[in-house]
């Protein structure tokens, strides 16, 4: 993720107009249980995505990616629901195995294409 934040904040981000844009949502994030209490109370929820490109592409609202290693990792049934739920919103939701497929949904979904 980290990967991909700077490089939506670099040169690259700034290239394609979406440079500071992009938003971690935390859910992953190392933490005690009083922590992760704090962040529930605060309304984090299980399965949503990782990180939120707000910009409107095409027939988007915006953008949702769900990082994955790029061997391993699965999508959890909390995490699905999540992503049928924004699709049926108009959110464009994508799973990519590392930042290097990263960077290419975010390219396409900025052109206004279909994306998974």
């Amino acid at each position: 993720m980290q990967e991909l934040r700077k490089a939506c904040d670099g040169a690259w981000g700034r290239g394609l107009g979406i440079a500071g844009e992009i938003v971690c949502v935390p859910n992953s994030a190392p933490r005690g249980e009083a922590a992760a209490a704090y962040f529930r109370s605060e309304g984090l929820r299980n399965g949503y995505p990782d990180l939120l490109l707000d910009v409107p592409a095409g027939k988007y609202h915006g953008l949702r990616i769900e990082m994955k290693r790029t061997k391993g990792g699965r999508i959890e049934d909390d995490e699905q629901k999540w992503h049928d739920r924004l699709r049926a919103r108009g959110y464009a939701v994508v799973v990519p195995r590392g930042h290097v497929e990263a960077k290419a949904f975010v390219e396409r979904y900025l052109l206004g294409e279909q994306v998974p």
